[in-house]
């Protein structure tokens, strides 16, 4: 499905070995030569087809239930927050105060 100039998503149901239910994949291709800054990886599954180098894909696995669009556009901007967690665990030492409850972990990091 088209959702934009240059955005085409769909949404598959699969479920590796190692999964007890099949989950929803919502995959995202953008054209590169109408959106160069678009987000996701180049497919290396078909690298002597041109057609896939032109666009850069997203997967994003979810169990929500809203439209593949919809799925899309909240992962799209939670995007940055793994950043965020990264930053916070490795420049701050946040990992190693986590009081495995949340309302003792806020206290320390009031204090």
């Amino acid at each position: 499905m088209s959702v934009d100039e240059g955005i085409e998503i769909c949404d598959k149901y699969y479920q590796a070995k190692n999964w007890e239910i099949p989950r929803r994949i919502v995959i995202v291709r953008e054209k590169i030569e109408q959106r160069p800054k678009a987000a996701g990886r180049m497919s290396s599954l078909f690298p002597e087809d041109e057609i896939h180098r032109n666009y850069r894909y997203s997967a994003y696995i979810t169990d929500q239930e809203q439209s593949a669009t919809d799925v899309w556009r909240t992962y799209r901007n939670r995007g940055d927050a793994e950043n965020r967690i990264k930053e916070l665990k490795a420049d701050f030492g946040t990992e190693s105060f986590n009081l495995k409850e949340f309302y003792p972990t806020e206290a320390a990091l009031i204090s």
